[in-house]
């Protein structure tokens, strides 16, 4: 990641020399990095929005093919009196289910800081779901994160991987194509 020429790499190659801002070319908000660029930048929100949503869109063909009812992307108020739009509901006998997959850059503990921020976030919704239908009784949050280099960190990802029954083939599959998107916003953003 080091060869792509953002501005800060570029500094940092001179030694903080020459260069003379490594602010974002686009935005001038921030420091242009790799982060900046696949998570944040306006000048690529488009692609992150598309990016994101193949990822939804996986995840809906694999619940319907698993007998799911499925919403997509339903206003909801929380009980705290917010409204929220988690990108799928899934509703199957007594429980229904939270998903709303992420695509972070991954530095540190951002994967796992991602899964929680979607945890606590959603936790308003718990109540909304269950009233969805009489049977529902039991409602949980399954975060879905993605790395937009790739990583599949399995240990945030299983909980969902095992109740849908999504195939290790088809893991790797979504993290590669996360990447490839990734590297597509970049080259983008650069030209």
């Amino acid at each position: 990641t080091n060869t792509v020429p953002t501005r800060v790499i570029a500094k940092t190659r001179r030694g903080g020399r020459g260069l003379g801002t490594v602010l974002c070319r686009h935005c001038g908000q921030t420091a242009e990095t790799l982060g900046h660029i696949s998570g944040y930048c306006p000048k690529t929100k488009k692609s992150r929005i598309r990016r994101h949503n193949l990822v939804v869109s996986e995840v809906q063909k694999i619940a319907v093919r698993g007998r799911f009812e499925v919403i997509r992307e339903p206003r909801m108020f929380g009980d705290n009196g917010h409204a929220y739009i988690p990108d799928l509901i899934l509703l199957k006998g007594e429980k229904g289910y939270i998903v709303d997959p992420t695509i972070v850059w991954e530095r540190g503990d951002s994967l796992r800081k991602a899964a929680a921020v979607k945890k606590t976030k959603y936790k308003h919704l718990v109540g909304a779901v269950r009233d969805l239908q009489d049977q529902v009784e039991e409602v949980e949050i399954l975060p879905l994160v993605i790395g937009a280099r790739g990583v599949w960190p399995a240990k945030i990802n299983n909980p969902l991987v095992d109740l849908l029954g999504i195939p290790r083939k088809t893991a790797k599959k979504w993290a590669l194509l996360i990447l490839c998107q990734t590297q597509k916003m970049v080259s983008e953003f650069m030209d």
